[in-house]
């Protein structure tokens, strides 16, 4: 028997009218996907800076995947600091039961200092502002080597917002020990 599973590793029953059901412990669970992305596709709702880019660099999907790094060297050693911002708007208005989940792999020296931050953050606002860390990884947390789910990151306390801004962020925050992809 062959099952089909989300990315988070859960069997999925059916997806019916963008609703997928997922087997979760012993039983089955309805979750609705108000939008979901592969880079397969168009993605053209997205807008990229510093090395952020689609690729087929470590992809997760089957062919392509955002990355943050030089296709030349497959790394982000750039002999300086680099920073740089994947966005796009989340259109449609959240509910209190929006979560956010995603999968990632994240490569970066370990160090007792903060350097080599990952993020996400969103905004209600048009980019005015920016929420706290909605997801938080920097030199301190070991290097997942492999694609892993960032888990449901609850956005309830954002219900009712629309046309909400989602950026994910990597900042090396110097220009040493960079040579990692």
């Amino acid at each position: 028997t062959q099952f089909t599973h989300d990315g988070d590793g859960n069997r999925v029953k059916k997806v019916e009218n963008g609703q997928t059901t997922v087997y979760a412990g012993n039983h089955y669970e309805a979750v609705t996907t108000a939008f979901q992305e592969t880079f397969e596709g168009d993605t053209g709702r997205w807008s990229t800076g510093g090395l952020w880019h689609i690729t087929a660099q470590k992809a997760n999907s089957p062919v392509k995947s955002a990355w943050y790094g030089q296709e030349g060297s497959g790394n982000y050693a750039t002999g300086g600091r680099t920073t740089g911002v994947l966005q796009m708007t989340l259109t449609g208005t959240l509910r209190s039961d929006s979560v956010l989940r995603f999968q990632y792999w994240r490569e970066v020296e370990s160090y007792s200092g903060a350097y080599d931050q990952t993020y996400v953050q969103l905004s209600t606002d048009g980019g005015a502002t920016w929420s706290g860390y909605l997801f938080y990884r920097d030199s301190r947390n070991a290097s997942e080597r492999a694609w892993v789910s960032s888990g449901e990151i609850s956005l309830g306390a954002y219900a009712g917002a629309q046309n909400v801004l989602l950026r994910f962020v990597f900042d090396s925050v110097d220009g040493l020990y960079n040579n990692y992809g």
